[in-house]
């Protein structure tokens, strides 16, 4: 499970979901990106290793949009199919 970092406030965490596909657990929170970034599309900031790493995502209930790269045409999106969602309130 890729867990949010040392020190990580979990009041912050907006929720939980298993990738149907790898059975992989993800935490994720909002994104800090910020809409002027161009990052709307993507409200989400999902961990996915060590060091605070992150991703940009859209998590929805039955999938999750994340971009995995970028290229000259702008962000690469990859669609997780998500078996569990856990959202915190």
């Amino acid at each position: 499970m890729a867990m949010p970092p040392i020190g990580f406030d979990w009041n912050d965490l907006r929720g939980e979901f298993r990738n149907l596909e790898t059975r992989v657990d993800f935490h994720y929170k909002d994104s800090s990106y910020g809409e002027e970034a161009g990052w709307a599309d993507f409200p989400h900031e999902v961990f996915v290793g060590p060091d605070d790493q992150t991703r940009a995502a859209r998590v929805l209930k039955t999938v999750a949009y994340v971009v995995t790269d970028e290229d000259d045409d702008g962000p690469v999106v990859e669609c997780w199919p998500i078996r569990t969602l856990w959202r915190h309130e």
